[in-house]
């Protein structure tokens, strides 16, 4: 039997306001999510400095558990820290990991394929210094690759977000039923990815401005993903659960 389909067109301006909503109904909740997630942020990125660390594994196992247990409490799913639908939800999200893996790990190899072609040494030459120039010691590749992860992003994360979330809630965590159930909303979610994207973009911007460090930008940081999650809540329930109309 063919998984059902809805087509059914996200109300981002809903979506935004419900997640605003949420917080304005629940701001002891949002406040406490927000200073555990800053403290995540401080010990895994300024404290010790990212994947650098050996023991950031460590953290990114404590990290997850974390957001386990959020998305729980707010579907009400007792008990909160449930190791059966942990261990569920270590299907999509490894899906997910490896689907982004490959992307990314492409994104990064083909600008260097040009020269295992063959080409002639004049050629290779010039394009070695471009990739110095442009790759190395030059930001706008970064810009490049973050342009292009917006637009593929409702194909590798936010789509298949949506299995891990029900696969964390006692739900059916196919990648198929996610994909089927968010069917013809591709440049909704872009125009989500877009929002965070520069979102972040502004808080770095203005910590560059003012000269600010990691740690002080760490909080506006928490803060958005926290508030993100709840938007991706929110077309959860739209999705899924009939909880948001248009």
């Amino acid at each position: 039997m063919a998984e059902e389909t809805t087509d059914k067109a996200l109300p981002l301006i809903k979506v935004f306001k419900a997640a605003a909503d949420y917080i304005e109904e629940f701001p002891a909740r949002f406040s406490l999510f927000a200073a555990i997630n800053w403290l995540f942020l401080l010990i895994g990125f300024d404290y010790m400095g990212g994947w650098s660390n050996p023991l950031f594994l460590v953290w990114t196992i404590f990290y997850y558990l974390f957001w386990c247990f959020f998305f729980r409490l707010h579907y009400g799913r007792k008990p909160y820290f449930s190791a059966g639908k942990i261990f569920d939800s270590l299907v999509p999200s490894t899906k997910i990991l490896f689907i982004t893996l490959v992307f990314v790990t492409l994104l990064a190899v083909i600008p260097y394929a040009p020269l295992f072609m063959g080409l002639p040494l004049e050629f290779t030459d010039k394009y070695t210094y471009f990739l110095k120039k442009y790759m190395q010691d030059s930001k706008i590749v970064d810009f490049g690759l973050s342009f292009i992860l917006i637009f593929v992003s409702p194909l590798i994360f936010y789509r298949p977000f949506f299995a891990w979330i029900s696969s964390v809630i006692g739900r059916s965590g196919l990648l198929r039923t996610a994909w089927n159930k968010t069917k013809g909303n591709y440049w909704r979610f872009v125009l989500i990815a877009v929002v965070f994207n520069a979102a972040f973009f502004a808080v770095e911007y203005a910590g560059a401005v003012l000269g600010a460090g990691l740690w002080l930008l760490l909080p506006a940081y928490a803060v958005l993903i926290v508030y993100f999650n709840l938007v991706i809540i929110k077309a959860y329930d739209f999705f899924f659960l009939d909880n948001l109309t248009e």
